[in-house]
This record gives C-alpha cells, structure tokens and sequence, in this order.
C-alpha cells in the first residue's frame, strides 16, 4: 500500500516537473514560460515593453496582444494536458 501511494506521489510530482518544462516557450529571441504569473503580468499590459526572459535578458515586445494570446495559449494547452495526466495518475 505504501509503495503504491510513494509511486502515484513521485509520478504526479514528475507529471508538474513535466509541464513546467513544456511551459516554456521561444518569442522574438527570448525564452519565456507560460505559468499563472506571466499570464496574470501579461494580461496587466496595455502597450510595447520590455520583459525579462527566463535567463534575465530584456526583451522588447512590440506587439503585446500577439505575445498575449501566446502565453494564454502556450499555458491552456499545458493545463490540458496536466489536467488529462493527472486524472491517469489519480484514479
């Protein structure tokens, strides 16, 4: 019983390792992720500025909407994909 639950534990820890990964994501030369912060930091933005990438390098986005709709994108399709993986790892 005991390895069974260590087991779905570690797998539904390695499932969130998994997704941080496939929540990064490459815009205009810069290496982003599309986790609840840079949606909530993205959906705050009204005009062109400048981002911190992951490796700290200043990024300029010109079009703010189109780098918006990425990061909304980038971060449903990983949700989904967390959300039908863990159902496997639960039930």
């Amino acid at each position: 019983m005991h390895k069974r639950i260590f087991t779905a534990k570690r797998n539904i820890h390695l499932l969130h390792q998994r997704m941080k990964t496939a929540s990064h994501f490459v815009y205009q030369g810069g290496m982003f992720t599309a986790d609840r912060e840079m949606v909530a930091y993205t959906n705050a933005l009204t005009e062109s500025c400048c981002i911190e990438d992951l490796n700290g390098t200043p990024i300029w986005i010109e079009d703010i909407e189109d780098f918006k709709h990425k990061v909304i994108s980038k971060h449903q399709e990983v949700m989904n994909e967390l959300h039908e993986e863990y159902k496997k790892h639960t039930q």
